[in-house]
């Protein structure tokens, strides 16, 4: 199968270096920049030329991370405190004695990432911190190891949620799609009974996790974000997560009552 890296290099000369090189000249000649938008940057300029079969995603997140040369390790450790952990990007921090031998790697925790949309939302994450500010990392003894800021958790967060689903790619998937999610009925709010009785909510929420590779919490809280005009039914969040499973419920027993009567 070939790589990203061998897909660029087929078209031109860059290396992975030359890319790592690119990406930490933009990110240190920036300082008070958004990192999402440097990200950004870097990514459709190295995507020019070439084909990415996601018409959706802003940026896809393995293929971001291959480019760099940015390798990640899946492993099962007995404790669920560090999702994740990962090496230094920046070549200041890099040393000849490291153990992974200069190459920026990410190691992902399986038992809390335990699903494709954690590990690649964590994914997103832990690149976040190995790119933002260094100065807030400690690193573990020679081999340069740095563990997540709780301070920062939640600027990696935004930067992840950026990353996988973005609110104009949203957007432009309901108005693509609309056609094939179950019939909107008429908005009355007057009538709420009939929407949360016969609306299919889940096939929308299914729809958006299957796209964007992202769970079912961040995708009803991207939706709410979104020009989705049916969320005037919904008070909160919470309310669009209980009809969620509700939706669920009632497929449950819909199948089980076929599943009866061929019987």
């Amino acid at each position: 199968m070939t790589s990203f890296n061998e897909l660029i290099d087929s078209t031109n000369q860059q290396t992975v270096n030359d890319r790592r090189e690119m990406l930490e000249k933009l990110i240190l000649k920036n300082p008070g920049k958004d990192l999402f938008s440097i990200v950004y940057e870097y990514y459709k300029e190295i995507s020019k030329g070439r084909l990415i079969l996601d018409c959706y995603r802003p940026i896809v997140i393995t293929l971001l991370l291959d480019s760099l040369g940015i390798r990640v390790f899946f492993r099962q450790f007995r404790t669920e405190k560090i999702p994740s952990f990962s090496t230094s990007f920046f070549t200041e921090y890099t040393t000849p004695y490291s153990y992974f031998e200069e190459d920026p790697v990410i190691v992902i925790n399986t038992t809390v990432c335990n699903t494709a949309e954690k590990c690649l939302f964590q994914m997103a994450k832990e690149f976040f911190f190995m790119i933002s500010a260094r100065n807030d990392y400690s690193f573990m003894n020679e081999r340069n190891i740095q563990i997540e800021n709780p301070q920062l958790d939640k600027e990696a967060c935004s930067f992840a949620e950026n990353i996988m689903i973005g609110k104009s790619e949203l957007n432009t998937f309901l108005k693509r799609n609309r056609a094939f999610f179950p019939s909107f009925p008429p908005i009355d709010k007057e009538n709420s009974d009939f929407f949360f009785t016969n609306y299919d909510f889940s096939y929308v929420i299914n729809e958006i996790k299957r796209v964007f590779r992202i769970s079912y919490k961040l995708a009803i809280k991207k939706l709410f974000e979104s020009d989705f005009e049916y969320l005037v039914y919904f008070e909160s969040i919470k309310q669009a997560e209980e009809f969620y499973f509700q939706c669920l419920k009632r497929h449950d027993k819909e199948y089980q009552d076929k599943i009866t009567y061929l019987n």
